[in-house]
């Protein structure tokens, strides 16, 4: 969690202004920290300049079960928090070219 938190801690608040879709480096931070295999349809804004909101679906192997889904749902928005992303819509997507 330390550099997940230290890489955008910065000032995160000042950084987004407007909806965008990129924003590589914490995308490719959700997959190192949780093992997912993709995330995409990355959407992040801000409500007013220090509250933000993201959206996004995130691929995993597709012998996760639902409970683990769940739990990697919760831990993603638990690790966007730290960011100042205080609200995180995640679609988990199941991939069966993955299976282990």
């Amino acid at each position: 969690m330390g550099h997940f938190h230290s890489l955008f801690s910065h000032n995160l608040a000042t950084d987004v202004d407007y909806a965008f879709t990129g924003r590589p480096e914490i995308k490719d931070l959700i997959i190192k920290e949780n093992g997912c295999l993709e995330v995409h349809d990355f959407r992040l804004w801000t409500l007013d300049g220090i509250n933000h909101v993201a959206s996004m679906h995130v691929v995993v192997k597709n012998n996760m079960d639902l409970k683990e889904a769940e739990r990697l749902k919760e831990k993603i928005k638990s690790q966007l928090k730290h960011l100042h992303i205080l609200h995180a819509t995640i679609e988990v997507e199941f991939n069966p070219e993955h299976e282990i």
